[in-house]
């Protein structure tokens, strides 16, 4: 009778562990999907009008219309209104809840993944760099192929200045869509998306690397909010950092014909020799100015919004 009656309170127990870890898994999934929501609004909200601004600039090759980023702000507001730093926004915008969420509830599951039984550590002692960069990397390589059509439509509309444009004459986020899915299909999405897979693996190893380092390093020292602003500002600035050229392929890439045959860059590769080329090493850095610019407010307050709504369901990992 005592050993049966110690067996049924093992199993309760037991049973008991099951249930608050499946309740903890759920509470950490959601909390990452719910934080990543508020990260892509603060995202768009923030920092859309200079994103618009460094595609411009970056996409502009040898006869320059703008002669820098205030010059190219003045320009588009005088000939196109306010409302063109937020083209292409509607994109990004729907996207940001899709996108940003799958993004943070990467994060979260390539935590789990690598890190393990030490992920409930991770508040009181940041992990070894290499197991960052791999949580990093697994983030953005997976986080591609949603990230890719959304900057691909993003971008088509940002370099679109009138509504005779040769790309298309897109009205809209949707009409982008539309009309490059009913042409081109799927693939007509992933335009430019090996450059994608290339920036976001790499870039998101020194961003969440550089994130996570900063908080736990500043944490004794700063109050949260403020560790968590200079944490994610220094994410923000390390990602850009470390992959603008990158970046600024995979723009000239999504901008370019849609068609294949009528592009201008055949691949990558000749997309770098090209510009090379044409404009030498500082052809890979137009708009790295606005751009790290944009990154330092956009990722401090990105970061923000995940972390504290995350704290609304207590998950402290």
């Amino acid at each position: 009778s005592t050993q049966s009656t110690g067996r049924q309170n093992y199993v309760v127990v037991e049973e008991t562990k099951l249930m608050q870890e499946r309740t903890n898994s759920f509470k950490a999934i959601f909390s990452d999907v719910l934080g990543g929501t508020f990260r892509g609004i603060t995202i768009v909200i923030v920092g859309h009008p200079l994103d618009t601004i460094k595609v411009r600039l970056q996409t502009q090759r040898q006869s320059s219309i703008y002669r820098g980023a205030i010059h190219c702000f003045r320009t588009m507001v005088k000939n196109e209104g306010f409302s063109a730093l937020y083209k292409g926004a509607a994109s990004p915008m729907y996207g940001a809840v899709v996108f940003s969420s799958v993004y943070c509830f990467a994060y979260g599951q390539a935590k789990q993944l690598v890190l393990g039984r030490n992920l409930r550590d991770l508040k009181q002692n940041a992990p070894p760099i290499h197991k960052l960069a791999i949580v990093g990397s697994l983030t953005g390589f997976c986080t591609s192929f949603v990230n890719c059509p959304i900057d691909l439509i993003k971008s088509k509309l940002q370099v679109q200045r009138n509504a005779q444009s040769s790309q298309g004459n897109y009205k809209s986020s949707v009409d982008c869509f539309i009309k490059i899915f009913r042409q081109f299909g799927v693939l007509g999405l992933y335009q430019g998306i090996t450059p994608t897979l290339v920036r976001n693996t790499i870039g998101d190893m020194f961003y969440f690397g550089a994130y996570e380092i900063t908080k736990h390093g500043m944490a004794n020292h700063l109050p949260d909010v403020v560790s968590i602003l200079l944490a994610g500002s220094l994410g923000g600035v390390a990602f850009w950092t470390f992959i603008y050229p990158i970046d600024v392929v995979k723009s000239l890439m999504q901008t370019d014909h849609p068609r294949s045959c009528d592009r201008k860059y055949k691949s990558m590769l000749d997309c770098i020799r090209k510009v090379y080329s044409s404009e030498g090493f500082r052809g890979f850095w137009k708009g790295y100015g606005v751009c790290v610019l944009r990154s330092v407010p956009t990722n401090a307050f990105a970061f923000l919004a995940y972390e504290y709504a995350k704290d609304i369901l207590r998950v402290s990992y």
